[in-house]
């Protein structure tokens, strides 16, 4: 059994705005507008799908490149905390994971524990208005889609300061990390 990285998220974050904001943490490239008449942020890279395995219909595959390598995380929408309606990750507590679940809480809103097995919650951040997350158009789409390519990437020193949290303090610190 390994020591996880527990983010809880707002039950309104979805999976696909969830995986774009994890891939431009991990250094992808985030371009606004490729469709003809549309503000999307498309983000280098990254894809939403299912997992082939039975028994796993509450959950998605979110994956991304990581210096320049294929990564996964599942993400859980039928999420087993109590008292909370959300969806959640549960990735290993690597220096990574940590300073991503933190910034993720920082844009939804919603929880990290950095190591599982403590049933502590290192960081809070109260849900932010859910009217600009649930957007499918008009102006609250066109600010959400902005906020997910004004995004920066993790920075090494988040990572280095993860390391005093995370599990797996050893993990190597990403390429793609900025200065």
């Amino acid at each position: 059994m390994s020591v996880r990285c527990q983010i809880t998220l707002p039950g309104w974050a979805r999976v696909n705005d969830v995986a774009k904001v994890i891939g431009v943490l991990a250094g992808a490239e985030a371009t606004m507008g490729v469709m003809p008449g549309s503000d999307e942020c498309v983000v280098d890279g990254v894809s939403v799908g299912s997992f082939d395995t039975g028994g796993l219909a509450g959950c998605a595959r979110i994956e991304f490149l990581l210096d320049g390598e294929p990564e996964d995380v599942m993400y859980h929408f039928e999420w087993d905390e109590p008292d909370v309606a959300g969806r959640g990750l549960l990735p290993s507590s690597t220096p990574f994971w940590c300073a991503v679940g933190k910034r993720l809480v920082e844009f939804f809103g919603g929880s990290v524990g950095y190591m599982d097995w403590d049933n502590s919650t290192d960081v809070v951040v109260w849900p932010k208005d859910p009217t600009l997350y649930r957007a499918s158009n008009g102006d609250a789409w066109d600010d959400l889609q902005r906020m997910i390519h004004n995004i920066q990437p993790v920075t090494r020193a988040e990572y280095e300061a993860a390391r005093s949290v995370a599990a797996y303090a050893d993990a190597p610190i990403p390429k793609s990390a900025t200065a």
